[in-house]
């Protein structure tokens, strides 16, 4: 598999995005108007956090010498 797409680790990005997805239920469920772009830009901000972190934790243990290429 790409090294790249291990270490962006698929299987975090729901903690990403189900808050997200919760929140958005809970405000229609209580008749709010939902505005999508805002959905969505919030969506994806929230993958990029995640992705951008799981890189970053990723590249100070390799620093640490915890991760190596085994």
């Amino acid at each position: 598999m790409n090294p790249w797409l291990l270490a962006i680790r698929p299987k975090t990005l729901s903690a990403a995005v189900v808050p997200i997805f919760v929140a958005t239920a809970l405000a229609k469920a209580n008749g709010f108007t939902i505005n999508w772009w805002i959905c969505i830009s919030a969506c994806l901000s929230t993958l990029c956090i995640q992705i951008a972190t799981n890189l970053f934790n990723d590249a100070i243990d390799f620093d640490k010498g915890t991760d190596t290429k085994d």
